[in-house]
């Protein structure tokens, strides 16, 4: 047996706020799609200087969305009280969408094309500039404590998922010389 919950009065009003939602939908901005491209930045946590004299800087960090099977990645940056607020969507594509209420933020879009147009070696550095303000790992945020990690701008585990080739290549050869004595 099947009760009938509804009367034509609600289904009407239903239909009605269906619609409502529709047109609200329709009217309402695109996402923010910047013309930055995040695909061949790592997950991890970066200070992005914003002009030369490095008195002007902004901390970002990428990060997996655990939530999302697709692949995305969330944006966030560094607020007052030191968490971390998210501001944007990474795509698996690369592309950054930012969130309405940041969407106009140019002092945000110019940190993230900075962070899109930068170099393996910028990242190096934009990490470990995290490093020595935050003291904490760039990309897993324990707390460094060994100067070489530090200077490093990420401890030793993380510094192989980052750049392995790097790791290989600095890590001490097994060559021991025969003692004539």
């Amino acid at each position: 047996m099947v009760a009938v919950i509804a009367n034509w009065e609600d289904i009407d009003r239903e239909i009605a706020a269906d619609e409502a939602y529709q047109r609200f939908r329709a009217t309402r901005p695109a996402a923010s799609i910047l013309p930055a491209n995040l695909a061949h930045v790592p997950n991890a946590t970066y200070t992005v200087v914003m002009d030369s004299d490095e008195a002007d800087w902004e901390t970002v960090r990428v990060k997996d969305w655990s939530s999302r099977a697709d692949g995305s990645r969330v944006l966030a940056t560094l607020a007052n009280g030191g968490e971390f607020v998210g501001v944007g969507t990474v795509h698996p594509d690369g592309t950054v969408s930012l969130w309405s209420r940041y969407r106009h933020d140019t002092r945000l879009a110019g940190v993230i094309a900075r962070l899109a147009d930068s170099t393996d070696e910028d990242q190096d550095s934009m990490r470990h500039g995290y490093a020595l303000l935050s003291g904490k790992c760039a990309r897993c945020g324990r707390k460094l404590t060994v100067p070489a990690s530090l200077h490093r701008g990420v401890g030793p585990e993380c510094a192989g998922v980052l750049n392995p080739a790097k790791r290989r290549a600095a890590a001490p050869t097994t060559d021991i010389m025969a003692c004539p004595f």
